[in-house]
């Protein structure tokens, strides 16, 4: 028994290619949003959807890491 989601809307990312890149000083580090398309195959076809991520970076015990990071979907 194969397991996927709900009502057959299970699906698998392809190929990511990035877009637009920024980044905006802050106080302790920076926030750095970029546009992503994604590949998504599902049983209805192949779709290519985008997404803004932005994440915020800093130093912690003295290295670089991302400290949080969100996504939405672009309509």
């Amino acid at each position: 028994m194969a397991l996927g989601s709900p009502l057959g809307l299970e699906k698998k990312t392809g190929y990511i290619s990035v877009g637009t890149l920024s980044a905006e000083k802050q106080e302790s580090g920076a926030l750095v949003t970029v546009d992503i398309t994604a590949e998504e195959r599902r049983q209805t076809g192949t779709v290519y959807q985008t997404y803004r991520m932005s994440y915020s970076v800093g130093y912690e015990n003295g290295n670089l890491k991302i400290l949080h990071g969100k996504g939405r979907k672009v309509e």
